[in-house]
């Protein structure tokens, strides 16, 4: 880029970026030292493939906003380099350098940002880290509203000391391999909204968070966390705690803002509460809980809000009803469970059915060709029979391997595309030779 900014001397404002984070704004090469005037408030350039800053950021000293995430900035984080001087801008409020290509650690001099606000460093370290252990300068930052630390490869654990970020509305620390268990002071930060943990190595009991009132996204999938599910705050939106070792029962009772809930990958068991098909809830995941038993709970296929219904590899049983009236259900998952009888009519809304290995019978729906003509259908080793609709061929991707009493001939598409049929079929007691 070349050098022209040393001509607006009264220039508060610079945007160079893309909001579409699948594509950059195509920017390069090295930032002209004269973009950072004394004056200068506010800059935005991520998304471009900007490679150095230049070491006239330390003098910007009236800059309150700096996003220089998604580009090429590389380098190790030294000592007095521009990166570090940043630290001692008396105004920055809002810093992000997340996905560059930064090597070494943060700067130990990061402990002295006097009005950081919000700061954000996802994956910008993506080489080897020398040290690698979780930043304990952040807990002097005492200011932060937003702190993303994600995917840096970051070893250690949260101290008790978190409780000195009374301001924090988001913390965010996942893709790291963080251990040992929560501290009980995470309860006390009481503006906190959302708290994304998941993959790393957390261990312990997961704390009731029903004293963070204002929570509204809690996510800690993949971990290796133990005990039963905590008590949900009441404003709760989003909650994620697949791939754990989590036990007992689905609580009778949720949070009545709950949207997304997924509980899949742990050791959970008994049956689906009723409360599972209360309004808002949206998408429910319940996955490889091979001791959650019953049937499910008829209220979800007549669900108006429901449009995710994930419950492969457990020990669901029973049958579905005849027409599945759900006008928000799209995608529903029972591979691999004990549900059985004849396969349902879906309303418009349908689009992916997983039911392989489960225990259908009878013949498919002819109304199937139009229902999954954008979506998937796998019915793969069931108990299906009778002549297969001419109009299956419409479906985007068809599995019905494993069903061999289908009646011949078999359709026309089968083995081609995306459409995988029996290997064989049988012959049709009507057939007139």
């Amino acid at each position: 880029m070349p050098d022209i900014f040393e001509v607006f001397t009264e220039l508060r404002t610079i945007i160079f970026a893309s909001s579409d984070t699948t594509r950059f704004a195509l920017l390069k090469g090295s930032l002209p030292p004269s973009i950072f005037s004394v004056k200068l408030e506010y800059l935005a350039i991520h998304n471009n493939l900007f490679t150095n800053l230049p070491d006239t950021a330390c003098n910007a000293t009236s800059l309150q906003y700096l996003d220089i995430s998604l580009n090429q900035f590389s380098g190790a984080t030294t000592e007095n380099g521009p990166l570090s001087c940043l630290a001692y801008l008396p105004n920055l409020k809002v810093y992000d350098f997340s996905e560059n290509l930064y090597t070494g650690d943060f700067p130990l001099e990061y402990a002295n940002f006097p009005a950081l606000e919000f700061f954000a460093a996802f994956n910008s370290f993506p080489g080897l880290i020398k040290k690698r252990v979780f930043p304990t300068w952040v807990y002097n930052l005492t200011r932060l509203t937003t702190l993303r630390l994600g995917m840096n490869n970051l070893v250690g654990t949260v101290g008790s000391e978190i409780a000195q970020l009374s301001q924090l509305s988001e913390l965010q620390l996942t893709l790291n391999a963080l251990s040992g268990t929560l501290p009980s002071e995470l309860l006390q930060l009481g503006q906190l909204t959302s708290l994304t943990l998941e993959k790393n190595s957390f261990s312990g009991t997961v704390p009731n968070m029903n004293s963070l009132s204002l929570l509204r996204y809690f996510t800690v999938g993949q971990n290796k966390f133990s005990g039963t599910l905590p008590t949900l705050p009441g404003r709760l939106s989003l909650f994620m705690i697949s791939d754990n070792q989590i036990t007992g029962t689905i609580p009778s009772s949720l949070p009545s803002s709950l949207t997304f809930f997924d509980a899949g990958g742990n050791d959970l068991k008994g049956t689906i509460p009723l409360s599972i098909c209360l309004p808002p809830l949206s998408s429910i995941a319940l996955p490889g809980n091979r001791e959650i038993t019953g049937t499910i709970p008829s209220c979800l296929w007549s669900s108006t809000t429901i449009s995710v219904l994930n419950l492969p590899s457990t020990n669901l049983e029973g049958t579905l009803p005849a027409i599945i009236r759900s006008s928000s259900l799209a995608e529903v998952v029972l591979s691999d469970t004990r549900v059985s009888g004849k396969l349902p009519e879906f309303s418009s809304a349908m689009q992916d059915f997983h039911a392989a290995k489960c225990a259908f019978s009878g013949t498919i729906p002819e109304s199937y060709g139009i229902t999954f003509s954008t979506g998937e259908l796998n019915l793969k080793y069931n108990q299906l029979s009778g002549y297969i609709p001419s109009n299956i061929c419409d479906v985007h991707y068809l599995n019905l391997i494993g069903n061999e009493d289908f009646y011949c001939p078999l359709p026309s598409c089968c083995g081609t595309g995306t459409t995988v049929c029996p290997t064989g079929c049988v012959e049709s007691p009507y057939y007139d030779e």
